[in-house]
C-alpha cells in the first residue's frame, strides 16, 4: 500500500471511532496497535503524538476578550496564552509530520481578528483560529465559504469510498488557497478547493500528510444508522 493510500486507510479506521468532531479545539489521537483513542483540548500542552498513528484536529475558538475598531478582539493574557498554545501545537504537528504521521483537520469556519501583540501592545497582530497549523499566513489560506455540494478531484481510491458514504454529513465552512496544496475536494462547480492535503518529507524521505476536510459530524451516522460505524466502514476496506 502506498503512503497516500495508507493515509486514507488510517483515516477510515480513525473515523470508525469518532463520535463527534464538532468541539472547537478538539485534538484526537488514534492508535491501532493497540486499538485505543484519546481526546485532548487545545488548552492542554502535553502532547502524546508519539503514541498514535493518526491525529484528528479541529481549529479552536478565538478567545475574544476586548474590542478593536468596534470588532471583537484579543488582548493581554488571553492573547499571550493563545499564541503560546498555537506555537506549541504547531511545533508538535511539525514533529509528528516529520515522523511520517497523518494529521486530519475538519475545517471549522475560519475566524480572524486584529488584536494586541503581547510583547508590544501598541502593535497589532492578525489572529486566526488556524494559526496552530504549520502553514504560513493561515489567515490568507483559509477563507469563509459555506455549502454542501462538492465533487472529488480525480480518482481517490479508498478515500472516495469513504466520501461517497459520508458526504451527506459534511458541510464545508472554508475554502483553501495554497499553491502547495493537493486538491482532494472541490465545490460542485470546481471553482474552489474545500479539501486538500500537504505532504511533509523528512531527510529519510518519509512522508507525513496534513489533510484538510470539510466539517463533519460523524455522530449523526450512529444516530441514523442502527449499525455500528465500524461495520459501515469495514465494507470499504
Amino acid at each position: 500500500m502506498t503512503q497516500g493510500r495508507q493515509a486514507h486507510h488510517n483515516y477510515l479506521k480513525t473515523s470508525s471511532t469518532l463520535s463527534d468532531v464538532s468541539s472547537p479545539g478538539l485534538i484526537r489521537l488514534e492508535s491501532s496497535f493497540p486499538c485505543q483513542s484519546e481526546s485532548m483540548s487545545f488548552e492542554r500542552t502535553v502532547s502524546t503524538f508519539d503514541e498514535g498513528n493518526t491525529i484528528v484536529v479541529r481549529p479552536p475558538s478565538l478567545p475574544f476578550n476586548s474590542t478593536f475598531l468596534g470588532k471583537e478582539s484579543i488582548s493581554g493574557r488571553a492573547a499571550k496564552q493563545f499564541l503560546e498554545r498555537c506555537e506549541y501545537w504547531r511545533t508538535e504537528m511539525q514533529r509528528a509530520l516529520r515522523m511520517g504521521k497523518t494529521i486530519f483537520c475538519f475545517c471549522a469556519e475560519p475566524c480572524t481578528t486584529v488584536g494586541e501583540s503581547p510583547l508590544h501592545p501598541q502593535e497589532k497582530l492578525v489572529y486566526s483560529n488556524y494559526r496552530l497549523f504549520p502553514i504560513k499566513n493561515a489567515a490568507r489560506v483559509f477563507l469563509p465559504r459555506r455549502g454542501r455540494r462538492t465533487q472529488l478531484v480525480g480518482a481517490q481510491d479508498c478515500f472516495s469510498k469513504f466520501w461517497n458514504e459520508f458526504r451527506e454529513y459534511a458541510e464545508y465552512r472554508a475554502h483553501l488557497r495554497d499553491t502547495n496544496l493537493r486538491p482532494l475536494i472541490r465545490t460542485s462547480d470546481g471553482a474552489l478547493i474545500v479539501g486538500g492535503s500537504l505532504e511533509f518529507q523528512n531527510a529519510e524521505s518519509r512522508s507525513g500528510f496534513l489533510v484538510f476536510l470539510p466539517d463533519m459530524n460523524l455522530g449523526e451516522v450512529a444516530t441514523e444508522d442502527p449499525k455500528n460505524k465500524a461495520e459501515i466502514l469495514d465494507r470499504h476496506h
